[in-house]
């Protein structure tokens, strides 16, 4: 099953990279195979580590926890709930979207809030406008819950036909959500409305499963999951305006100048310009975790079994 929750890589100023592998987290320099340290948990690292505050913040099924960037010793520890989509950090505080949302405060992991939601589960959150947006299921589909972000105080709930299991993209006043079949929703941060919604792949056989949109200047990409084509649409209207035959992608797309870097499990990476043509293409590698972007160039991890680190200059 495509799922984000095969964590990710994060790379530093100082091109340290962090990467999450299974139960561990391990940091490399950017231009050295070896690694500098690696910390293992006993429990399960899906999510991508978050780089803040001086710290690598790494969400384990069980606690999360704020480790020194330069010898990964603990430099505190939390225990929200369990969790697995990624958590969301702003800063000063980070938000975990377990089965009781919460809000710490990212300089030692003290709660800030915690909210019940009432038969929804929690898959992941964005955050807008001071309003965190918490996507997930019930039992009769989807649902979307605006939260304080100060405060954890409930202000309004959207249910939606069909589950959300990835992290909505928020962007300009609103969160664009892919649920778990074929349609892309465009909601009112403020008011939880739904301004349009779209069916971007047409008609699908059985269940998609999502996976993160992004958000350029005009367009939001909606890559595959475990569908066959990444489709680029108008973040105004949810016009279709480009489609691209991907494959399947467990990754969100990254923006970077004038271009869209997507990368797939099977068909490799694709550059796509704005208006949805592919620039250039590499063949001969698969992405398998989230992709960090930097001027040290393209890190992922492959999508085979082993976490593999992959560098390409840019």
């Amino acid at each position: 099953m495509v799922s984000e929750r095969s964590g990710g890589i994060a790379v530093d100023a100082e091109r340290r990279v962090f990467v999450s592998d299974k139960q561990d987290i391990w940091a490399t320099e950017a231009s050295d195979e070896g690694e500098i340290w690696r910390r293992g948990f006993g429990s399960l690292v899906s999510s991508t580590p978050i780089l803040t505050c001086n710290a690598v913040v790494v969400q384990t099924s069980a606690n999360t926890y704020a480790l020194d960037k330069t010898d990964g010793t603990t430099l505190w520890k939390a225990s929200p709930g369990n969790q697995f989509a990624e958590p969301l950090a702003d800063g000063h505080r980070l938000f975990i979207a377990s089965g009781a949302p919460a809000a710490l405060d990212i300089r030692d992991g003290s709660s800030i809030w915690a909210q019940e939601l009432d038969g929804i589960e929690p898959w992941g959150c964005c955050l807008g406008d001071e309003t965190l947006v918490i996507a997930g299921e019930t039992d009769d589909g989807g649902a979307l819950v605006g939260v304080d972000a100060a405060t954890g105080e409930h202000q309004w709930r959207t249910d939606i036909q069909r589950p959300v299991k990835a992290s909505p993209t928020y962007d300009n006043g609103t969160a664009y959500v892919p649920d778990e079949g074929n349609q892309l929703i465009a909601l009112a941060v403020e008011t939880g409305t739904v301004e349009w919604q779209t069916e971007p792949y047409g008609e699908l056989s059985g269940n998609r499963r999502a996976t993160t949109p992004t958000v350029t200047t005009d367009t939001i990409v909606v890559p595959s999951g475990n569908g066959g084509r990444t489709v680029g649409v108008d973040r105004v209207s949810g016009e279709t305006l480009w489609e691209l035959d991907s494959g399947p992608t467990l990754a969100p797309p990254l923006a970077a100048e004038n271009e869209v870097i997507v990368g797939t499990m099977n068909e490799g990476i694709f550059r796509i310009g704005t208006d949805g043509a592919v620039d250039d293409r590499l063949t001969d590698t698969r992405v398998g975790s989230q992709m960090a972007l930097t001027d040290a160039g393209l890190f992922y991890k492959t999508a085979g079994l082993e976490a593999e680190l992959v560098h390409l200059k840019r």
